[in-house]
């Protein structure tokens, strides 16, 4: 049974490939897996339409299931299409005798037998069907049950324990299931695996896509180490992102990370999903879940460009997967728009949840006016060339989006002196209220603090020795209005 299980995991990823659905479909009968049998052989006539060797293995599977009238239903029909084949007739005859129809039954054997007046058991059938025991007898013996016969030119074997007529592919009877013959069977199940593992082999496209996900995640872990080693060392040395956008792309790191492995996960079943939604259940399933792996890939790897062209995280992956539904999958026009819209729409639902699930929904209902706001005119950083005593009064706009105000709202103040001997004293006060106070009698040094409100009066005020020239420099995400009046 372990090769008719393997061809059954093929069929399962290739439900197009009618050829080995069939392989599979004579292997269950085989193994008396009728009612899995008759599952393949039913899609075989349904995708195909009626075949004669698909309509004999389905009456004979009807029949030993003890489905008479469907047996006799499919062999009628069949005859109709083909009157010449007279292994149909034969089948039909046997069924109505076992179904009880003897009267019936003993027809069909007339009907052979002016056919073939030299019939072997023609004659003998109709004796007994219409004789003293034609109630109680069946026709004969290896008889009992209808033989899925296949057409052309192919001499039959004779089962040595039944004397049933088998297909010379059978390894076993069709009636009473015994070995017909053991001389290369060893050699038919090689032959039959390495046929299953020459059609298995993937395509050449196939094999480029799977080394372009390959080479997408090595991409994708080399910038996200390249990514969080800057990070690290931003964080050592105080600096803060230099616009909104970076500021955008640092606060999203870890959500980017999460994002790209889910995307990894979730993106091929999608496009699987979605194809069976809109109606395409026929392409092939590692085509779809290829497709949605370089999504996810190209899409996590765009998403560490530069800010200047980070517009691409969305028009790359619309771009690609409009691409793959309308070329690779070879879909109608109409059913590959839909697929599109639907995955496209799914991922972007999946996308939206995680980042508001980890940075609250402020972010996305504001996200265009953060946009507006990073595009719009505005000094974010102050830098003054004084001495001391130094007093600045501040106030910070607004960016609009109340998200963007307090996630934002982080400062550093840096000081390079000259030489002094005093200490030096740097206060930040906001009304009564003093936040930051450093007492420092180096030359260099800096300070963070957060978080900073818009709209409210701040003063910065740097004492100790009069007359020390000293550069005071102010770095943040919101824009800082010019000093007021001392």
């Amino acid at each position: 049974m372990t090769d008719v299980w393997d061809i059954a995991q093929y069929v399962e990823s290739h439900p197009d490939n009618q050829k080995q659905r069939w392989r599979l479909a004579k292997k269950l009968y085989m193994a008396w897996e009728y009612r899995l049998a008759l599952e393949h052989l039913q899609i075989l006539q349904n995708e195909d339409g009626m075949k004669i060797n698909v309509t004999r293995y389905l009456a004979a599977t009807y029949f030993r299931l003890s489905r008479y009238e469907e047996a006799a239903k499919e062999l009628k029909a069949a005859i109709e299409e083909w009157p010449e084949e007279l292994g149909l007739a034969e089948q039909l005859a046997r069924t109505l005798d076992v179904a009880g129809k003897k009267e019936a039954a003993a027809d069909v054997w007339e009907k052979i037998a002016q056919r073939e007046p030299n019939h072997p058991f023609a004659k003998r059938a109709i004796n007994h069907l219409r004789g003293p025991q034609g109630l109680n007898v069946a026709a004969s013996a290896q008889n009992a049950a209808p033989m899925p016969i296949v057409t052309g030119d192919v001499e039959e074997k004779a089962c040595p324990h039944c004397g049933a007529m088998n297909n010379p592919e059978f390894a076993r009877c069709w009636q009473c299931h015994s070995a017909l013959q053991t001389h290369g069977r060893i050699e038919e199940e090689i032959s039959s695996v390495a046929a299953l593992i020459e059609e298995s082999k993937p395509s050449p496209w196939a094999l480029i896509m799977n080394l372009t996900i390959v080479g997408l995640l090595a991409l994708g872990v080399f910038l996200t180490l390249r990514a969080f080693d800057a990070s690290q060392t931003a964080e050592a040395t105080g600096e803060l992102p230099p616009n909104i956008l970076a500021f955008l792309s640092s606060t999203l790191m870890m959500t980017k990370l999460i994002l790209g492995v889910v995307a990894l996960v979730v993106w091929p079943i999608l496009w699987r999903v979605s194809a069976n939604f809109v109606g395409l259940d026929k392409v092939h399933i590692d085509v779809l879940y290829r497709c949605g792996g370089i999504l996810a890939g190209v899409t996590y790897a765009t998403s560490w460009l530069p800010e200047s062209v980070g517009y691409l995280v969305i028009v790359v992956p619309v771009v690609l997967s409009a691409a793959f539904a309308f070329g690779t999958l070879g879909a109608p026009p109409a059913r590959a728009a839909l697929l599109w819209l639907v995955q496209g729409a799914a991922m972007l639902l999946v996308a939206l949840v995680l980042i508001a699930g980890r940075h609250g929904p402020g972010l996305i209902i504001g996200f265009p006016a953060i946009l507006e706001y990073a595009s719009a005119e505005g000094e974010t950083t102050m830098e003054r060339e004084t001495w001391t005593p130094l007093d600045l009064r501040l106030r910070w706009e607004s960016s609009g989006p109340e998200w963007l105000d307090t996630h934002a709202a982080a400062i550093t103040i840096s000081v390079e002196s000259g030489p002094h001997e005093k200490p030096m004293y740097l206060e930040l006060r906001t009304g009564t209220d003093t936040v930051v106070f450093k007492e420092f009698r180096e030359t260099s040094f800096h300070v963070e603090y957060s978080p900073i409100l818009p709209g409210k009066e701040y003063r910065l005020m740097l004492e100790g020795e009069d007359g020390i020239d000293a550069t005071v420099k102010i770095v943040g995400m919101l824009h800082v209005g010019p000093s007021l009046p001392e």
